[in-house]
């Protein structure tokens, strides 16, 4: 058997994957396109048919209209009485001024309404028109008014007609091809008839024509199926059908079917009980649809996608044991040392995924007793950088309690010493539950620190809270506020010192706010200040166990980047001569759980 290099396995394979999906895409695309807009022309097609039979039905309601004012208007029945009385020449010219005036005055175009037959019932019938040739008067007698008494109904819709050879120009001067009428009953004391108005079918048969903008095949049938109007005689419509299959669509004026050869969709007209038709090819909704092109894209892609999963699989079938093993190796690089191989032969693959296992069991053990020490010392540094407490300020405090003492001033002791008792409890308290604090209970140590040292520096410096009341809630990293303060007392405004070296004292302003997603807290003394070199080397990282001057803004920033990693930032301004800010911007959370794992990477 001819061997068949690797390579060309997988072009032949891409080859042949290529033909049968490209093969089935190229039978699939006009179904699945089909498929996805046929719902959408159907709204289109009847949202477009609504608007061309609204414009039908305003000109057929201003003949309704125009016909009612006739049959109700009270000097044109003076003038018929007058003309069915006298039959004299001069009232019925009278009587056909008086219409053709009521045209102009009522603005009815006269391609609206081309002539008016008006008879009077009784011997002989007696009829007067205007703007209507003897051929039309006669069609109106032998067609239309034996029509309009065959029927029911007091009014009537006149089946649109063509005019004879030569009698296309109206009375008004306008030259039409097709008429239609309105039939409306009059009847007043002794006096009754009828009214027909002669108007052009050439306005709405243009309306209608409109539809051919949307769909290749339409027409309009009036209430007894005949058809009034239709563009195309090739492309008839099953209208029985039609009607049978299309069900309601948004309202009852209007049906729509969506079959397997196109669109049909039926609009009921209020007036004559007239119906617009329409019919939209398969073909002509793939071809003239606009979002045809993005689905030609789409269904591309997915081929795309089909030839390259394809591939995937095709390949994974001949490389699938080394694939597997390098995905663990590579697994094993990024930190994930719980992978393995599943090791299903026992050939010298299977062999290589045996020592890999092996190797990846042991390296997990010996980076999990790794983890587990660094952890153990992390918690440990912690602690202790929780809990440093200057031995200064408690030497300090005793001092204060001892003068205090002696001065008999036993309220004061008692204050100054339960004020060092909660700080020197909330410093202790180092168990990862209590890593996080309320606002309220931070600003409660720092007011118990600050009674400390109001005591020993009286009248020295003053402290203004600025702390928006919901921010109280907040829970952030406890201890981040009070060493602030501390030096903010000790190396800004005990620094500030007059020619005598004595403290000129000043303010600490202790500003709290938030936003969306962070709490802003702003320490501000106006004391020595800061050169920005000064900034740069307090701003720099802490070697371990270091101690000395503003250890206070190195702990913070250890303790921040413990718990909160990137999520949270220190900035320092300063002035010399000026005063020192230093703003804090932590993650905003209002939960008291205070386990640090819950701190978002």
């Amino acid at each position: 058997m001819k061997k068949i290099l690797f390579s060309t396995k997988l072009l032949l394979s891409q080859i042949a994957i290529f033909i049968i999906v490209y093969g089935a895409i190229l039978l699939i695309i006009p179904e699945i396109m089909y498929d996805l807009v046929d719902q959408t022309e159907a709204t289109r097609i009847m949202r477009y048919t609504e608007q061309v039979a609204m414009r039908i039905e305003q000109r057929l309601n201003e003949i309704e209209r125009f016909s009612e004012f006739l049959s109700n208007d009270e000097a044109l029945y003076r003038k018929l009485k007058a003309v069915e009385e006298s039959r004299n020449p001069g009232e019925e010219a009278s009587l056909r001024l008086y219409l053709s005036n009521l045209i102009q005055k009522d603005a009815v175009s006269s391609y609206k309404v081309l002539g008016i037959y008006v008879d009077i019932e009784g011997s002989g019938y007696y009829t007067n028109t205007v703007g209507l040739s003897d051929d039309l008067k006669r069609y109106i007698d032998e067609e239309i008014s034996p029509a309009y008494e065959a029927q029911e109904s007091e009014a009537l819709y006149v089946t649109p007609f063509n005019y004879r050879d030569k009698e296309s120009n109206s009375l008004f001067g306008n030259t039409f091809t097709r008429a239609f009428g309105f039939v409306r009953s009059y009847s007043r004391d002794d006096l009754s008839g009828k009214i027909i108005i002669i108007s052009s079918f050439d306005e709405i048969q243009y309306i209608a024509g409109n539809l051919s903008d949307i769909c290749e095949d339409y027409t309009l049938l009036s209430s007894a199926q005949e058809e009034l109007i239709s563009p195309k005689d090739s492309a008839k419509m099953d209208y029985t059908h039609t009607l049978q299959k299309t069900k309601y669509g948004d309202s009852y004026w209007e049906r729509y079917a969506i079959e397997y050869d196109g669109i049909y969709t039926i609009r009921y007209l209020k007036n004559g009980g007239w119906k617009l038709l329409t019919y939209m090819g398969k073909d002509e909704v793939v071809a003239n649809n606009v979002a045809s092109q993005y689905n030609i894209l789409i269904f591309v892609a997915v081929f795309g996608v089909i030839v390259i999963i394809a591939m995937i699989v095709i390949v994974k079938r001949f490389t699938r044991p080394l694939s597997d093993l390098a995905i663990q190796m590579k697994a094993i690089s990024t930190g994930d040392f719980k992978a393995r191989v599943h090791v299903i032969s026992g050939d010298e693959i299977g062999m290589v995924g045996d020592a890999f296992n092996l190797m990846a069991e042991r390296l997990e053990d010996s980076i999990e007793k790794i983890v587990e020490k660094e952890k153990l010392e992390q918690r440990m540094r912690y602690g202790l950088l929780i809990s440093q407490v200057d031995p200064h300020f408690i030497y300090n405090t005793m001092n204060t309690i001892t003068y205090l003492a002696q001065k008999n001033r036993v309220n004061d002791v008692i204050v100054v010493n339960k004020a060092m008792i909660e700080i020197l409890k909330d410093r202790l308290r180092i168990e990862d539950s209590d890593v996080f604090d309320s606002l309220k209970q931070e600003i409660n140590v720092v007011k118990q620190y600050l009674t400390i040292q109001k005591y020993r520096y009286e009248d020295i410096f003053k402290v203004k809270y600025e702390i928006e009341e919901d921010c109280m809630q907040c829970y952030i990293a406890k201890n981040m506020i009070q060493p602030l303060i501390e030096n903010a007392l000790s190396h800004g405004l005990l620094q500030n010192k007059d020619e005598n070296g004595e403290p000129l004292g000043g303010c600490i302003r202790i500003r709290v706010y938030k936003d969306q997603k962070f709490i802003h807290i702003n320490i501000t003394d106006n004391g020595v200040g800061m050169t920005q070199e000064e900034v740069e080397e307090i701003s720099r990282p802490m070697k371990h166990w270091e101690r000395g001057v503003h250890i206070g803004i190195r702990n913070i920033r250890e303790r921040m980047k413990y718990i909160y990693h990137e999520n949270a930032s220190m900035e320092i301004s300063s002035r010399k001569g000026f005063g020192t800010t230093v703003s804090l911007i932590l993650p905003l959370r209002f939960d008291d759980s205070n386990s640090i794992k819950e701190i978002p990477d």
